[in-house]
């Protein structure tokens, strides 16, 4: 007797679906025969309301499954997909959304139409950003996003009123599902995360998290954090090992502590980047970045508050790139302030801190001056000795005040 394939079998469920106008249907593979595509009938199911496709090598989705607009929940866990069509954007019933395992690398705009969405699960995929459309999912109260290819969060997801729980790495059991063991690649998170104010749990097991915004401690409602396995700071690892109070306690430390002003120094067509690390350095809590775009108010003399801030600043890192070293105008004059108070400082003194955006030449008059690349391979490195440079700094500052008093 013939050997039953896998869409063979799924030609007879889908057929007594049919009949019986069921509103759940389960395909899957078998280990010895992989469903490779769907059979059109599929698209037929109009009642549908929960239907689940796991362990497949499904590429691609049919266009005739954009015909099941009556679903609730749809699960593609562990199939092969590679992209999500536009239409699943019509499926505008949808509460429950599952994309667990596939090789997702973007998300189409049209996902931001599902707003009676309520749980959503985007982990072990290879994304590497979010359609601005996500924020428009105002009813998600569930996101897991572990392991899916995000070394920062996406600010989007900071701004979904109801989100109650995020997943971003492992956990024990949560709500009957097991968190996977393997490690994420998650290493920052935004100072926006402290908006999520409905947030109650946050899983952060199992990635590359050495610190979180002090933002955090204005969660009131979170009642479970979970940062196991992460290469934490020793501060926030003491915190964490006496329980969530040390770690919110921890937290408002940071923020009531002297911060470190730092003023960054760029063009305007390099803030893409200079932002990223803006945000980057924000997240560490005991610094305060100084960045145009976040601290002029309309109305304000901007050349005055610049230099009042170059001025003030403990730091100042010079962004230097092709665009930048080549251009006249008020950059040149920021530079030209930021060296000659660099003058006054004592000698041997961490103050300014030149970056190379990429493989422009240093000018002559940074020269002097040990500088890095926070752009590729070096990306990381650069921005690890970054950290050690202003923490000296910071603890050099201190130890002089407390001379001075």
């Amino acid at each position: 007797m013939a050997k039953v394939t896998a869409y063979q079998q799924a030609e007879k469920e889908i057929a007594a679906a049919l009949k019986s106008s069921a509103t759940e249907l389960h395909l899957a593979g078998s280990k010895d025969s992989k469903l490779t595509e769907l059979p059109e009938s599929l698209g037929q199911l109009t009642q549908l309301q929960t239907l689940s496709l796991h362990h497949t090598q499904l590429a691609e989705l049919p266009g005739s499954l954009e015909r099941l607009t009556q679903l609730r929940s749809f699960s593609l866990y562990y199939c092969q997909l590679t992209k999500l069509p536009h239409w699943v954007g019509q499926l505008q019933h949808l509460q429950s959304l599952n994309l667990t395992g596939n090789k997702l690398r973007e998300l189409p705009e049209s996902l931001g139409q599902l707003t009676r969405l309520q749980e959503l699960d985007l982990s072990h995929n290879e994304l590497t950003s979010l359609p601005e459309t996500f924020e428009n999912l105002t009813n998600l109260k569930t996101l897991r996003l572990f392991d899916s290819g995000f070394e920062s969060l996406p600010i989007q997801i900071c701004k979904l009123p109801n989100l109650e729980n995020l997943i971003l790495g492992t956990g024990e059991y949560f709500n009957g599902i097991y968190m996977s063991t393997g490690r994420g690649s998650l290493k920052h998170l935004p100072v926006e995360l402290g908006e999520l104010s409905s947030l109650k749990i946050l899983l952060l097991g199992k990635n590359q998290i050495t610190d979180i915004p002090s933002s955090l401690a204005q969660l009131e409602n979170l009642r479970s954090l979970d940062l196991e396995n992460n290469p934490l700071n020793p501060e926030l690892a003491a915190a964490y090992s006496r329980g969530l109070d040390a770690v919110r306690a921890y937290l408002r430390a940071k923020t009531t502590s002297r911060k470190l002003k730092v003023f960054l120094c760029h063009a305007s067509q390099d803030k893409p980047a200079v932002y990223h690390l803006y945000q980057r350095l924000l997240a560490e809590g005991w610094i305060e970045p100084w960045l145009d775009a976040k601290k002029l108010l309309l109305g304000q003399d901007w050349q005055a508050e610049i230099k009042n801030a170059v001025e003030t600043a403990d730091n100042v890192i010079i962004f230097l790139s092709h665009t930048s070293i080549n251009k006249d105008g008020f950059i040149q004059k920021e530079l030209r302030l930021a060296k000659d108070i660099a003058l006054e400082k004592t000698e041997g003194s961490i103050f300014l801190i030149p970056l190379r955006l990429d493989g422009c030449e240093v000018p002559r008059s940074l020269q002097s001056y040990h500088w890095g690349n926070y752009f590729g391979e070096k990306q990381e490195q650069t921005y690890s000795n970054l950290i050690d440079s202003l923490k000296l700094r910071l603890e050099d500052i201190k130890r002089k005040e407390v001379h001075k008093n």
